[in-house]
């Protein structure tokens, strides 16, 4: 992942991000999150028969914006539905 949301109200620092890839707004970064699961960790599964997977950073932490929640925990980035589908396909994809 490593994909960062900055939401201005809502961050400990808004002078430094950090992250891998760098998103404005919330649409664009669901988006990418859900083609980073649905295309590219499922194909690896499949591929490297993969037997786990491990989201390490579920909210915001200070410089970093990478998480699904921002630091105050007050905003969810995505939607509570994509990611329900996100880990259905995920579910399906380990147990095939």
């Amino acid at each position: 992942g490593g994909f960062s949301l900055k939401i201005e109200d809502h961050s400990f620092n808004l002078q430094n991000t950090y992250g891998y890839r760098f998103f404005t707004d919330t649409e664009k970064f669901s988006e990418a999150l859900e083609k980073l699961y649905t295309d590219e960790v499922i194909s690896q599964i499949e591929k490297e028969h993969l037997c786990a997977l491990v989201l390490t950073q579920v909210s915001d932490v200070e410089d970093e914006t990478n998480g699904l929640l921002t630091y105050d925990r007050k905003v969810l980035k995505v939607s509570k539905e994509m990611m329900l589908s996100i880990s259905d396909k995920l579910k399906k994809a380990f147990y095939k």
